[in-house]
């Protein structure tokens, strides 16, 4: 069985989302690429201007952008994290082993780089036998730009339809289940933490 492809699933997120904007804009779809395209260079600009970066997340079209431009190479970065740390790799193991649940506070996490990383991690290795039983990954996700929600769920339901095709259409055989809950929170402002004592634990 092939495991999660990373430009697969955005395909599919990406494809899914630019035609209902460009529906719903009353424009064509050669229109909303050609504005996701001048996304992407005009951000990659902005992160290399050696100043906080000017990024319209609140645009759908520039976070498709990112999805197409940015997320799967941080997901396969994570990805490789976890190859290269083999402690990383024993404590989540360690806290499956006790739970059979990781509970993951990811801040930024919004657009579903951690998500996507972490699924085809545990997948290859719940297929090579590496991992006993099913993970559950209970997402906590920090970001100040809400509409991330656009990009992380349909990720998560397109896993989930990948399993549901290639397992078994019972979500208890997958080597996976996911959850995942937004707190519209800016991580760069360390003064809004204040009264949050209970969200991190």
């Amino acid at each position: 069985m092939p495991y999660i492809k990373y430009f697969e699933v955005m395909r599919d997120v990406i494809e899914a989302n630019i035609n209902k904007i460009a529906e719903m804009r009353g424009i064509t779809l050669k229109d909303a690429h050609s504005e996701v395209v001048k996304y992407l260079i005009d951000n990659s600009n902005e992160w290399t201007s050696g100043r906080k970066p000017n990024i319209n997340y609140k645009d759908p079209l520039c976070r498709i952008a990112y999805l197409y431009g940015i997320v799967p190479a941080n997901a396969n970065l994570l990805e490789l994290v976890f190859d290269w740390d083999p402690e990383l790799e024993r404590y989540l193991d360690e806290i499956h082993n006790k739970r059979y649940h990781v509970d993951i506070c990811a801040f930024g996490g919004g657009p579903g780089t951690e998500l996507l990383g972490l699924a085809k991690r545990i997948e290859k290795r719940h297929e090579s036998g590496n991992i006993d039983g099913q993970i559950t990954l209970n997402f906590l996700l920090l970001d100040q730009v809400n509409e991330w929600a656009d990009s992380w769920y349909p990720i998560q339901n397109v896993i989930d339809s990948r399993f549901a095709e290639n397992i078994s259409r019972r979500p208890t055989d997958w080597p996976l289940r996911v959850s995942g809950n937004f707190s519209s929170i800016d991580i760069t402002n360390t003064s809004n933490f204040g009264n949050l004592g209970a969200l991190f634990n």
